[in-house]
């Protein structure tokens, strides 16, 4: 099977450092480590293929040599930006009333994080995060919604979570998110310890419009 463009140019990188034998069997061998198509990449994709390549690498290269060649790599794959933009973004608002959908919201988020390129232990936490949100709908308000978002800015990929009810808010907010107040329910652990585990946490409460939480995580 022919290269595609862009693993052609893969390939001519790592030539730079491996014989052009080696050079195409690490980048196959990657490749299919990875599980990923170079001619359609997804959300994703590159964080994932830059990690295996740089596995691969590290078998062949002194450290310097794999981080100037890698180094090389990520230029390259930062600059076909436009390669996954029609992929690139998928929206997912589920409906949130009962245990039930609780588990599916946490399933979802999940396999959009999988999806991103978020390691085995971020996709547990943050589909942890994503059900204290939902379950604090069905305890509190009684129903709401959570709006799953995967996409990508600056080559970036990242999870954006927002859980959305109109019950009675939060009167004790400030309280709950100093720490020093832990509702007998556990909501107060429950958010805070959300807020520590993304890189953006945003909430908006009041009795006149319920709650309103934002949060999102990076694929580093």
């Amino acid at each position: 099977m022919l290269m595609s463009p862009l693993e052609t140019e893969i390939k001519n990188i790592l030539s730079k450092y491996l014989s052009p034998i080696v050079a195409e069997t690490v980048l196959s061998s990657r490749i299919a480590a990875s599980g990923i198509s170079l001619r359609r990449l997804r959300i994703g994709d590159r964080q994932r293929l830059l990690l295996s390549l740089q596995k691969g690498l590290g078998r062949y290269l002194k450290p310097q040599q794999a981080k100037d060649c890698m180094n090389q790599l990520e230029s390259l794959l930062n600059s076909r930006n436009s390669v996954s933009a029609p992929a690139a973004t998928e929206h997912q608002k589920i409906s949130i009333r009962s245990e039930g959908d609780i588990v599916v919201a946490r399933g979802a988020g999940r396999q959009m994080c999988k999806t991103l390129g978020f390691t085995s232990l971020l996709q547990v936490k943050l589909a942890t995060a994503i059900s204290e949100l939902a379950r604090n709908i069905v305890q509190y308000a009684g129903e709401g919604s959570i709006t799953l978002h995967a996409s990508h800015e600056n080559g970036r990929p990242y999870l954006q979570v927002t859980a959305e009810d109109h019950g009675p808010g939060i009167p004790n907010l400030d309280s709950i998110l100093s720490g020093r107040y832990v509702s007998k329910s556990g909501m107060g652990k429950g958010l805070t310890g959300t807020r520590n585990m993304v890189d953006e946490f945003d909430i908006r409460s009041s009795p006149n419009s319920g709650t309103l939480v934002v949060i999102r995580k990076w694929v580093k």
